[in-house]
């Protein structure tokens, strides 16, 4: 099975819906959704898209571009020109830090006791 046609599979059945009621919901044909599911077909842009509204998931989650199911669109004119500025190696260390559980906090108090010392 595709990575898709899984991933469709798995969120119907989270959203306790049959192939018809998500074929309804999204606009397309229960037969469609039967070949994508069991990938013999792959959904056009514009039905992945509809698939994605029902579902409640990124566009990125159903085609296993990502692991995240939900995630947050942020309009780059609403972050701060300085924000923008972070590079990588910032997010990086970042998502270091939270996979070692190092809390935000804990780094701040560090930073305070090397600059006082």
């Amino acid at each position: 099975m595709s990575t898709i046609g899984n991933r469709i599979t798995i969120l119907r059945n989270q959203h306790g819906m049959t192939q018809k009621k998500l074929a309804n919901l999204a606009d397309i044909t229960e037969a469609s959704l039967s070949r994508y599911e069991n990938g013999l077909r792959e959904p056009k842009i514009s039905t992945i898209i509809k698939l994605t509204n029902v579902l409640k998931c990124t566009v990125d989650y159903l085609v296993g571009n990502t692991d995240i199911k939900d995630g947050v669109v942020i309009s780059t004119a609403a972050i701060p020109e300085k924000l923008r500025e972070i590079g990588a190696e910032y997010l990086s260390a970042a998502k270091e830090l939270e996979d070692a559980n190092i809390k935000a906090t804990d780094v701040t108090e560090f930073i305070r006791i090397v600059k006082n010392n």
